[in-house]
């Protein structure tokens, strides 16, 4: 491999021709390579590379790529349209390669409006994710009109998609689904983030909502979201239908997340289900979440297989236990479903049911 150390900043990468394929690449030969930097003045504006589905704005497949502070898929103001096809795409590589720093500084990158999505992940790569605003305005409450996927985890690509630092989550809005993780079965952690909910202005957290949440399709024991740690808990709060939705997955985790609410403890509920398992899912650990506020069934297990474990969690009550936020139902296991271990949860408030078991075999 060649070792090629680069700073590439300040640039307008925008043609409205496009620049065939690709706005910026970092070939596979390439190492140590940053794309932007932690000066305002280094910002890199890319957009309008959308003339195919395969144009990206950024397109990685070298390793220690850093790409920090740039506004990818809008104008240099945040406020306006240049989408590119995708906005960054990271190829199958041996490395680590690095897309943001620290929320509300200029490490920051501002991803949205991109056509067929905002962020791809292929292969044997590994990514972190960290600490950028993707699918909004640089203000992170208005929509810039174009709706794609925010992050999309693909085949064998591995991540960490925000942190357990102060800073380090994403924000997320106005995007189809939010995070897709797609029959990876390597390691993926979701830390952090704030998913259909703004921090702007302090305190309020309007509703900035996507579509969908988080989906995970398939996988192994290799998906976390949340640990358990008040660090690591995502905000799943806000959008159009279902929080967390996982088909057909077997040993994942969900756990310490609130689903359905804010960061005050007051409710910004999903519009259907707070979290969703179909399709023979399998041995998945739900627990120590709240998962209140939302306008379906709290925990809703519909077709999925046996052993999921629902344990320790706030369905239909606020994080203290002490004020409601209802949901429609609170848990619900639909029938033809095996063993299915539900324990110690608080299910309170809810409109109708707490918990409905509709178990005829």
């Amino acid at each position: 491999m060649t070792d090629c150390q680069m700073q590439f900043y300040g640039n307008q990468v925008i043609s409205s021709a496009s620049n065939g394929l690709n706005g910026i690449v970092v070939n596979g030969f390439s190492s140590d390579v940053l794309v932007g930097g932690v000066r305002y003045h280094q910002m890199n504006v890319v957009g309008n590379q959308n003339n195919s589905v395969a144009s990206s704005g950024i397109n990685i497949g070298g390793v220690n790529t850093k790409v920090l502070g740039n506004f990818i898929g809008t104008t240099s103001t945040g406020t306006g349209t240049l989408s590119n096809a995708v906005g960054i795409s990271v190829q199958p590589n041996p490395g680590i390669n690095y897309i943001g720093g620290i929320y509300d500084s200029p490490a920051r990158n501002l991803i949205s409006a991109n056509i067929s999505g905002n962020i791809k992940l292929f292969g044997t790569s590994d990514t972190r994710i960290k600490g950028n605003v993707i699918g909004t305005d640089v203000s992170t409450n208005a929509t810039l009109g174009v709706p794609a996927a925010g992050i999309e985890v693909f085949s064998n690509a591995s991540a960490e998609i925000g942190g357990l630092n102060k800073g380090e989550g994403n924000i997320f809005g106005f995007n189809t689904i939010a995070i897709l993780i797609n029959i990876s079965p390597a390691p993926v952690t979701v830390f952090g983030n704030l998913i259909g909910i703004s921090p702007n202005p302090p305190g309020a957290f309007p509703p900035i909502p996507n579509s969908t949440g988080i989906v995970v399709l398939g996988g192994n024991g290799n998906v976390a979201i949340g640990n358990g740690t008040y660090a690591g808990r995502n905000y799943v709060s806000g959008n159009s239908t279902v929080g967390i939705y996982m088909d057909g997955t077997n040993q994942q985790l969900i756990s310490g997340n609130f689903i359905g609410m804010k960061p005050d403890h007051t409710a910004a509920g999903n519009g259907s289900h707070g979290i969703h398992l179909v399709n023979s899912a399998i041995q998945n650990q739900i627990l120590d979440n709240v998962v209140s506020g939302n306008g379906g069934t709290g925990i809703f297990l519909n077709g999925a297989g046996g052993s999921n474990v629902i344990n320790n969690n706030h369905v239909g009550a606020d994080s203290t236990g002490t004020s409601t936020a209802s949901n429609a139902i609170g848990i619900s296991v639909d029938s033809g479903i095996p063993t299915t271990f539900i324990s110690n949860n608080l299910v309170s408030g809810n409109t109708s049911s707490g918990i409905d078991l509709n178990l005829s075999m």
